[in-house]
């Protein structure tokens, strides 16, 4: 990341890790506690919070307290994401 924004190459990498769609998909009803989501999807904790600021800093989800929230970005990131998934299983 340079300058506060994410490369193609950077984003690439933290939507291609395994968690990243459970994560952005465990947003996609509203606002959530990070406790509550790494409950939900079986994740350890300080794995949780790691991800969750380098999708923060990529302006996927902003953060207010402990809860978490999808961003107009993050949104349109996660129906693309839906899209592909759907085509490739077409």
């Amino acid at each position: 990341m340079r300058g506060g924004r994410y490369s193609l190459t950077e984003l690439n990498r933290l939507l291609s890790a395994s968690y990243s769609y459970k994560i952005l998909e465990s947003l996609s009803d509203g606002i959530r506690a990070s406790r509550e989501m790494a409950a939900s999807l079986k994740m350890n904790r300080r794995t949780l919070y790691k991800v969750l600021k380098e999708m923060k800093d990529a302006g996927l989800v902003t953060k207010k307290n402990r809860t978490y929230q999808l961003t107009v970005f993050g949104l349109f990131v996660l129906n693309m994401e839906r899209e592909i998934l759907n085509w490739l299983s077409h």
